[in-house]
């Protein structure tokens, strides 16, 4: 609803009106959707005020105060921007500043109430005024009130049937002990001719009153209504401070002062990278009123530059190979980007935050129809991409099949209309492709490229192969051709990016610190992912390769000496399992 105030205006047509009711339609010039007549009635209340009048302004400034990411939800140190790799959840704080002051002190006199119009007629009336002329009892008749007069114009169209109350107020020297009348007409503009009146009496108060206006003020969150409209379908936004919400901002101790509201949303990239977004909240701040005359509107906005990092270069699992990993949901990494991811945008989505939903999405729901097998791909989908899979060949059937699960579940397929059915089916064969490396990144441990180092014999070679030819010695440089290389999921928050052969060489020599087992792991894992990146097949450590790289996301080389026995136990067998396929005891055999 759209309202505007004027004062002061003379209306000539109220002086012979004083009484509820309404007028002929035929003159009143109102505009009526489809056509149609015009039937009008009116009330109206009033009430004298005497007051002395304190008026607030506010301002208010809205910012990202905070941001987290990981599991341990570290504080990053700047708080403007923020990078959100595809499969990463991060958290920001946004704060609200807002101040008040005392804009004036005045004492005032006249008339406020409301005039309620009701449509009687068949159609909805597009728009029209309603002017409020105040009258006095000047020697026991009613004479307009020069400049006592306010038109209140609507702009949105009032429904067949519909009756809606307008607030107004008009501000003129009133006098005690005399008695008035406000008279409402309703036209189509202002001077028009008048389809309905109304009118009701008032005289001032015995005292004065002190009224506050706009001492307090109002503010919405506004965070998934920005997540909409400035980031799309490729991030998700969620909040445990349950968004969306409007907040009171409460009167400071003083006249003047400063307060402030603060909340977090979760924003989580679904699985878009190579771009840069700005996460804008523009939400205004509501002054308290009452309105009329307060309850002014301020805009505030607020930013976030968002980059997603570029994308992946890893390959890609199977669904059979996840399942295999965490079906019986026994394995699930709940300390990684892993776990919270979203099957389906709405209501009826699933949260994978537990073991049990992870063995319900991998036994598909417990169907045989393609619902099932729709949630399955999905999440090996999303766990692909959140280990770092380029996500830009499976990004509209992704979206689609999430837009689907938010609405519908396993048990809806044989209501579906065969459309539906239809676009199920292209959205699991879609996904499936790209699970099973025949659409983007390649399956990993797939041996059917020919362009290898080795002369295609698909061996193996040690850590220490890959130390001696770094380019650093009389050997060729055969490591940097083949960087850059994750250690660690390329979303995790401790995850090592090794870009450089200087940097390959002093992890190759466990950083100095053999006795480190994480050390170790480094070392056997860069050397395997140089192997396979070079040719050979690396299916037989595709499992261990998988869980080195989910727990590398999340610890480093500092965190050995806190690990408990059972954590150090595995990362020792990891880095001996890895050993073994770089010595040739498992896997395609060493290099001759």
């Amino acid at each position: 609803m759209r309202y505007s105030y004027f004062a002061p205006l003379a209306f000539a047509a109220v002086l012979g009106a004083c009484n509820d009711g309404s007028t002929s339609p035929d003159d009143a010039g109102l505009r009526m959707a489809g056509g149609g007549k015009v039937s009008l009635t009116a009330t109206q209340t009033a009430e004298g005020l005497w007051e002395r009048r304190l008026e607030y302004d506010w301002t208010a400034q809205r910012y990202p105060s905070e941001i987290h990411v990981g599991h341990d939800m570290r504080l990053l140190p700047e708080s403007d921007r923020v990078e959100i790799l595809p499969g990463q959840t991060v958290w920001v704080t946004f704060q609200v500043d807002a101040q008040r002051r005392l804009a004036s002190d005045t004492n005032v006199e006249g008339v406020r109430g409301q005039t309620c119009i009701t449509n009687n007629g068949g159609s909805p009336i597009k728009e029209f005024v309603i002017v409020e002329q105040v009258m006095a009892d000047v020697n026991g008749k009613l004479e307009p009130v020069q400049g006592a007069t306010t038109i209140v114009r609507v702009d949105d169209a009032l429904g067949a049937g519909e009756t809606r109350c307008f607030d107004y107020e008009v501000l003129f020297d009133a006098t005690p002990g005399v008695a008035y009348r406000v008279v409402a007409t309703v036209a189509a503009h202002a001077g028009g001719r008048p389809a309905a009146q109304a009118a009701a009496d008032f005289s001032l108060p015995a005292g004065m009153s002190t009224v506050e206006i706009d001492a307090e003020a109002w503010m919405r969150d506004g965070a998934y209504d920005g997540c909409d409209k400035t980031l799309g379908p490729d991030f998700r936004c969620t909040s445990i401070d349950g968004l969306p919400r409007d907040q009171r901002i409460a009167p400071p101790g003083g006249v003047n002062g400063h307060l402030g509201m603060s909340f977090m949303v979760d924003i989580k990239n679904e699985g878009i990278c190579g771009q840069t977004f700005v996460y804008t909240i523009h939400e205004p701040l509501r002054e308290g009123g009452p309105n009329p005359p307060g309850g002014e509107i301020r805009e505030v906005s607020g930013s976030l530059v968002i980059t997603t990092g570029e994308c992946g270069e890893n390959c890609v699992m199977s669904e059979a190979s996840w399942r295999a990993l965490y079906g019986d949901g026994s394995n699930f990494p709940l300390s990684s980007e892993f776990f919270g991811m979203v099957l389906g945008n709405g209501e009826k989505g699933l949260y994978m935050t537990s073991p049990d939903l992870v063995r319900y999405v991998f036994a598909r729901a417990g169907v045989t129809n393609p619902i099932g097998e729709l949630y399955a791909q999905l999440y090996a989908a999303k766990l692909n991409i959140a280990r770092g899979a380029d996500p830009r060949p499976v990004r509209d059937a992704r979206i689609a099949a999430d837009a689907f699960l938010g609405t519908h579940t396993a048990a809806d397929w044989e209501s579906l209309s065969e459309r539906d059915r239809k676009a199920v089916i292209s959205w699991v064969e879609a996904l499936t492709e790209y699970n099973q490396g025949e659409n983007g990144p390649p399956l990993c441990g797939d041996d059917d490229d020919d362009d290898d180092d080795n002369g295609g014999d698909r061996c193996t070679r040690t850590i220490g192969f890959w130390k001696n030819h770094a380019g650093f010695g009389p050997q060729a440089d055969v490591v940097t051709p083949l960087l850059p290389v994750w250690l660690g999921t390329a979303a995790g928050t401790r995850s090592v990016f090794v870009t450089s052969a200087s940097q390959a060489v002093t992890l190759l020599d466990k950083s100095g610190d053999a006795s480190n087992g994480i050390n170790k792991l480094y070392a056997q894992l860069l050397a395997a992912r140089l192997n396979i990146k070079s040719g050979a097949d690396g299916s037989a450590v595709l499992q261990t390769i998988t869980q080195a790289d989910v727990f590398l996301a999340t610890h480093n080389a500092a965190d050995w000496g806190s690990l408990s026995a059972d954590d150090r136990g595995r990362v020792l067998t990891w880095a001996a399992t890895l050993d073994d396929y770089n010595n040739g005891r498992i896997g395609p055999g060493h290099c001759k």
